[in-house]
């Protein structure tokens, strides 16, 4: 259904009318997902460049706002906001509400994560070492901030920052602040990288994003999961993670690839330490020799004698897995969308031929609800 005929009125669904298409300008898109989509954004006056993510909130394509999505759109925000700026998580500048839509204003990064990763011909243990580093600065910094971010996955990694080489953590749609006393409930995440206490649905805190980061090193070193069932599903994933069956091999698949450096594996299997009280803790992790000078050396022997990982071939392989989990986008709701974003930016495609290149960076958006 087009929005030509649509009754939606800016600030009519929750009285608030902050007239963004008076402070912004809209480009071209970067992503889209069930619910939204992130454009390419500049801030009037300033000149701020960023991205925008925009999140419908209306029921069924009407003029009023669904209680849920505006509680989890809330949610979103609020948890972003509570985790401030990192070096290592994109950040969030601001936070708008124009009737029934919410816009994310947010730093805007150069490529996603897996992109990076297959530009790199043939890297060097240091290489992806010092991106895992990264990426547990950014998830630490959530932890220190109290906030479980519940879905660590490649797809939710961007490189950005002044060279464009700076790992970050983005999308905090599942992510929760963790409460004074017990656990948080609930199941969350996608499901090649939920923990067993997750999927269980046994209660979950922080651990569940080291087991998630595990699965996601796993993915990118071995080019499979840690559980691979017959059936690429969600059910039955879920039932391999649970059952513990087919155990991890902790090997390149099918001997396709060299294996990784032996303190590399350990890393890896740490994390994937299925009791989440015996799994490695954030602040024990960051200190593992493996990001120390002492395990630089190490694994600077294994580089030195030709060992390269190939990493082109690893994430080819590793996306064609991802593919099975991805959630597919009803293009009918996107076209309805982007007439809506139409008609209230004034702008009639919204779309700048010069930044065809970097509609690449999708992953910012993909997996969001």
């Amino acid at each position: 259904m087009g929005c030509g005929g649509s009754k939606y009125k800016p600030g009519s669904a929750s009285g608030q009318k902050c007239d963004v298409h008076g402070q912004f300008k809209l480009g071209g898109k970067l992503g889209e997902g069930s619910f939204g989509q992130v454009r390419v954004a500049t801030k009037k006056g300033t000149g701020q460049s960023g991205a925008m993510k925009i999140i419908d909130m209306r029921l069924n394509m009407s003029d009023k706002i669904d209680p849920k999505y505006h509680a989890l759109v809330k949610a979103e925000a609020d948890c972003w906001s509570t985790v401030g700026a990192h070096r290592n998580c994109v950040e969030l500048y601001e936070t708008l509400y124009d009737g029934a839509l919410c816009f994310l204003f947010m730093e805007r990064c150069r490529s996603s994560l897996m992109d990076k990763l297959e530009s790199m011909i043939s890297a060097k243990h240091a290489d992806l070492i010092d991106l895992f580093y990264q990426m547990l600065l950014g998830i630490g910094h959530c932890h220190s901030r109290k906030v479980v971010h519940r879905d660590i996955k490649p797809d939710n990694f961007l490189c950005g920052g002044d060279d464009g080489k700076t790992v970050k953590l983005c999308d905090f749609s599942l992510a929760a602040v963790m409460p004074a006393k017990g656990k948080l409930t609930g199941v969350y995440g996608t499901a090649p990288f939920m923990s067993p206490e997750m999927v269980g649905n046994s209660g979950h805190d922080f651990s569940t994003d080291i087991w998630s980061f595990g699965a996601t090193a796993y993915l990118l070193v071995y080019a499979e999961f840690p559980y691979m069932p017959e059936e690429m599903t969600v059910t039955c994933m879920n039932e391999a993670i649970v059952a513990d069956s087919p155990k991890p091999r902790y090997s390149p698949s099918g001997n396709a690839f060299q294996p990784p450096a032996l303190i590399l594996t350990q890393v890896i299997r740490s994390c994937l330490t299925r009791q989440a009280k015996l799994r490695v803790g954030m602040d024990d992790l960051l200190k593992n020799d493996l990001f120390t000078e002492k395990g630089a050396k190490r694994v600077a022997g294994v580089d030195k004698f030709g060992h390269r990982l190939e990493m082109q071939r690893v994430i080819r392989k590793a996306r064609m897995h991802m593919m099975d989990f991805k959630r597919k986008v009803d293009p009918t709701i996107q076209q309805d969308f982007d007439e809506l974003l139409e008609l209230l930016f004034e702008a009639p495609k919204m779309h700048c031929p010069d930044e065809e290149e970097d509609e690449e960076d999708d992953s910012e958006f993909m997996h969001t609800r």
